[in-house]
């Protein structure tokens, strides 16, 4: 809708029509591979009704705060756990422009803003893992039991 997207420019993020925009190949592919389910998956793994409502659509001040929440501040995505390292990101901000290209095409845009172009990261090397014994529980002491009398 013209309301979400207007927020979205304003992040600044790349919003693309489906019906008026031209989608390049890698792009379709990136979608094919993700999706809507993926992005909910992605972004809302940890959302509840609870603790943040879905805004009305006709209240485009909380509308803003959840876009943000939900994409800017990444609130309830899933939390890697600390050993993990995050792969490469698939896809790359522009510095000038602040716009999101794949690595397959930042490049040529880089050249257009007159920045150097960047190199793809390399994942990390994969390292071995010791398994590790789950810690046991800790016994609770028993109440003092009653004496007869």
């Amino acid at each position: 809708c013209t309301t979400c997207s207007g927020i979205h420019r304003e992040i600044p993020h790349r919003i693309k029509s489906v019906g008026l925009s031209f989608f390049k190949q890698e792009e379709v592919d990136a979608l094919d591979a993700g999706g809507n389910d993926a992005a909910k998956g992605l972004y809302m793994a940890t959302w509840s009704h609870a603790e943040f409502p879905m805004p009305n659509e006709d209240d485009t001040a909380m509308i803003k705060q959840f876009i943000m929440a939900k994409y800017v501040d990444r609130r309830w995505a899933p939390r890697a756990p600390p050993q993990q390292q995050e792969p490469p990101p698939e896809i790359v901000t522009c510095p000038c422009c602040h716009w999101r290209y794949s690595w397959a095409e930042i490049n040529s845009h880089l050249d257009n803003c007159g920045i150097e172009p960047q190199k793809q990261p390399q994942p990390p090397p994969q390292t071995q893992q010791t398994q590790q014994t789950p810690p046991q529980p800790t016994p609770r002491p028993q109440p003092p039991q009653p004496q007869p009398p």
